[in-house]
């Protein structure tokens, strides 16, 4: 499938792939700020959570705010722990990330 998208379309290579997955993913970034009064954040918070890699960010956001009651939390997360926890949170996946790969290539 992949290879049939790729003869058909001008992506050719990864970067560009890479790049339509982080356009949608600002998108939706924008989208976060401009809903609703999100629950457990604020809308920076989630601005800056929802870029965590592999889609965590995006997880998150969307579970947060499908499974929880109705009525914003008290008090809600700010947009400088959202920055913090992007960062410390995307190191640490990266983290696991180059981990997982280094022990299942060892085995």
């Amino acid at each position: 499938m992949t290879a049939y998208v790729l003869e058909r379309t001008r992506f050719h290579g990864g970067i560009a792939w890479a790049g339509l997955a982080q356009l949608a993913l600002v998108v939706f970034a924008v989208g976060a700020i401009r809903g609703g009064v999100p629950r457990h954040g604020t809308r920076w918070f989630w601005f800056w959570v929802i870029s965590l890699p592999l889609g965590a960010g995006v997880l998150w956001f969307a579970l947060s705010k499908r499974l929880r009651d109705r009525e914003p939390a008290r008090p809600r997360w700010t947009g400088g722990q959202g920055f913090a926890i992007s960062v410390v949170g995307g190191g640490l996946i990266q983290l696991g990330v180059a981990a997982g790969q280094v022990l299942f290539t060892r085995l």
